[in-house]
């Protein structure tokens, strides 16, 4: 069976089932295969085949979802003939971590939304319907977190603090006195706070190709014209949903210390004193220049051999030491140690369409310091 299949492709796995493997023979069924038994288990009956045989793989079947804590995180096919799987037969495609304890299982029926919570134990009782996601979580209480630090400092760059800690906890075990770091600079990178990011950015995403699909077309622009526009946002949006926030999170503002408890998983950045502003995007040459006072953000875009042809050349993304960003008028000046990342223009700014493009690209430069360019 395994051999025949793999001689004809494959299973299309977005429209062939894994669960409804048919051979037909003279016009009736003669063996029907569940290959779920194979990829759990390895096993698969044997099976003579006779000349003018048929392998017919019915379309795929109902979908349901786990991701979360497990190994295995896909979309899996219900069984033959059903739109449900068992959550016992569920976790046992997933399967989850050892320290899963816990699964949100959100069904939709006649158009509601319903969650339910089971243990990873209960759920194998449950039945789960098409469409369905079930998130598997560890929930074990912990009473310390794990902190790690990034800094041309000696000593440990991880540390175990008791839950509840706050930054000056840390900073206290930290030889800075005497160090090149540069206190006011301080920062956190938050995995808690990427994560929300990366939801507001792919939700911008699909908000940004969902207008491009469905926008009326302007009488001042041709069929060609609206094409062209449709496939850079597509272009566009399939490059940006590879870039991963950094959740950073600034302590200081306008040099005043915010004492934050700290987050299992945050790393605590330590940015030593630097003399340097480094400009990459949509520039000829990026790389670092000495800092002067007097000179503004287009003169370091100049050092760097100039705006590249499909620059925004009005304003830029400045990514702060401290973890901060704005978007600054080219003629800003920056401070020593900024980031000035040049952002792509995308044309006619008088658009809508246009416009959320180029607010989406300054919102991927701000918290992921990435530049995806993408061809007129």
């Amino acid at each position: 069976m395994l051999y025949f299949l793999d001689q004809g492709g494959g299973i299309d796995p977005s429209r062939g089932s894994f669960r409804n493997v048919v051979v037909r023979r003279g016009g009736r069924d003669v063996a029907r295969y569940d290959l779920y038994d194979f990829i759990l288990r390895g096993a698969i009956a044997s099976f003579k085949f006779e000349d003018g045989d048929v392998i017919f793989v019915a379309p795929r079947g109902s979908l349901v979802a786990a991701v979360g804590d497990v190994r295995n995180a896909y979309a899996f096919e219900t069984p033959a003939g059903s739109n449900t799987i068992s959550g016992r037969e569920l976790t046992a495609l997933a399967i989850p971590s050892a320290s899963a304890t816990s699964a949100s299982v959100v069904q939709v029926r006649n158009g509601l939304a319903n969650a339910s919570y089971f243990t990873v134990a209960d759920l194998a009782a449950a039945n789960i319907i098409d469409g369905s996601t079930a998130t598997f979580r560890s929930e074990v209480f912990t009473e310390t977190i794990s902190i790690g630090v990034n800094g041309d400092i000696k000593g440990p760059t991880a540390f175990v603090l008791p839950r509840g800690a706050k930054l000056s906890d840390l900073l206290a075990k930290l030889p800075l006195d005497g160090s090149d770091v540069v206190r006011e600079y301080i920062h956190i990178e938050r995995p808690s706070v990427a994560a929300a990011q990366k939801v507001a950015l792919n939700q911008a995403l699909d908000n940004l190709e969902r207008a491009a699909i469905t926008q009326p077309a302007l009488a001042s622009a041709g069929a060609a014209e609206r094409a062209a526009n449709i496939a850079q946002v597509q272009a566009y949006v399939a490059a940006a949903r590879d870039a991963q926030p950094q959740g950073k999170v600034a302590v200081y503002t306008d040099g005043e210390f915010h004492d934050l408890q700290l987050e299992g998983g945050d790393v605590v950045v330590l940015p030593r004193r630097t003399d340097v502003v480094l400009v990459n995007g949509e520039v000829l040459s990026p790389g670092a220049f000495s800092h002067a006072p007097n000179l503004a953000a287009r003169d370091y875009v100049n050092r760097a051999g100039g705006f590249g042809e499909n620059a925004d050349k009005k304003r830029v993304v400045m990514r702060r030491a401290d973890g901060t960003a704005l978007v600054a008028a080219a003629n800003t000046r920056p401070k020593a140690g900024d980031q000035i990342v040049v952002v792509p223009s995308f044309g006619n700014k008088t658009l809508a369409l246009m416009r959320d493009l180029t607010q989406i690209a300054f919102q991927v430069a701000a918290t992921a310091a990435v530049i995806i360019r993408v061809t007129p």
